[in-house]
């Protein structure tokens, strides 16, 4: 049987029930959807439609954004905290802690949003604060120890496979995202006579484009991927809807991110890693991620003024 189509935002607003939050909701995320990709914007709009259903049901009297008060957030940050599970998934149980920061984050854009853009629709003053984003009981990987990431480099290097050893050398001295990664194109070394050379990292989770500067090393490794890779065919690209010459591209085919996740475990097994618990050591690509923009402030190369972006746990992000 053919699967029903993907519901638009017009459809997907429809749950909505109060009209003034449907008609600010709808407009938002059309606005939204021009930069943001359409998944980040279904997630926004479940988001939405959680705390419109919530008002529904415990303050059917506010039918406009304009009527909310810091209560009405407190008290849907403290339902949404053990909220159970909705639509396909709905089980008698309370969501995952992810699932419920990533509402308050997704929230707290939006009514950001409408104010930082001064639309009419806006409550009156800020209703939701950074405090106000519930904490992950794990936190995010933390940067590597600087002899763990020694020992775990010098490994990556002695790796088999080509893109493993490549991918995982380009993730470490750039502190690209996985994702930003695999889209690189052939054309993302820019050499500059005066400034070195540069990798143009392609949109990723900020929607932004950006460069980032190539050591020695680093480079090395993308010139002797790039002499072995060889002549490939254009492949469609997922995003923008155009052929594309990935330089991560194997007789025919997108090598996948379970590769480097596999290279980055072969490699600590070699290098005989272990955590502080003394269990064996598994690193992951975002790690990798966290100890360049550590090593950087360490070195006195950056501060956390120079980086827009920042993970989650607080640390600094490149």
């Amino acid at each position: 049987m053919a699967r029903p189509g993907k519901a638009t935002i017009a459809e997907r607003v429809q749950a909505i029930s109060q009209p003034g939050i449907r008609k600010a909701a709808l407009r938002y995320l059309t606005t939204v959807a021009a930069t943001l990709r359409p998944g980040t914007v279904d997630l926004r709009a479940d988001s939405l439609i959680v705390f419109a259903e919530y008002l529904a049901a415990a303050c059917p009297q506010v039918r406009r954004l304009t009527q909310l008060t810091r209560a009405h957030t407190e008290e849907f940050l403290a339902y949404n905290h053990k909220r159970p599970w909705r639509g396909r998934v709905a089980r008698d149980q309370p969501v995952s802690p992810v699932v419920s920061k990533r509402t308050v984050i997704d929230l707290r854009c939006f009514l950001d949003d409408l104010a930082l853009w001064g639309w009419a629709e806006r409550p009156p003053r800020q209703l939701l604060f950074h405090a106000d984003i519930p904490r992950l009981d794990k936190p995010l990987p933390r940067a590597l120890p600087p002899d763990t990431d020694r020992d775990l480099m010098a490994a990556i290097g002695q790796l088999a496979d080509p893109f493993a050893r490549t991918g995982l050398t380009l993730l470490r001295g750039t502190g690209i995202r996985l994702g930003e990664l695999l889209d690189l194109e052939l054309d993302c070394v820019w050499d500059s006579a005066s400034h070195g050379s540069w990798l143009k990292v392609p949109l990723g989770k900020l929607a932004t484009e950006r460069t980032v500067p190539l050591d020695a090393s680093t480079l090395a490794a993308l010139d002797e991927w790039i002499a072995q890779r060889g002549p490939q065919r254009a492949l469609p690209h997922p995003r923008l809807n155009r052929p594309a010459d990935f330089l991560f591209t194997e007789r025919g085919k997108r090598p996948t991110a379970w590769r480097l996740r596999r290279g980055l475990d072969d490699a600590a097994t070699a290098a005989g890693l272990h955590g502080r618990d003394g269990q064996a050591l598994h690193p992951t690509p975002h790690q990798l991620r966290h100890t360049y923009a550590t090593s950087l402030k360490m070195s006195g190369v950056a501060s956390d003024a120079s980086f827009p972006g920042r993970c989650d746990d607080g640390a600094v992000a490149a």
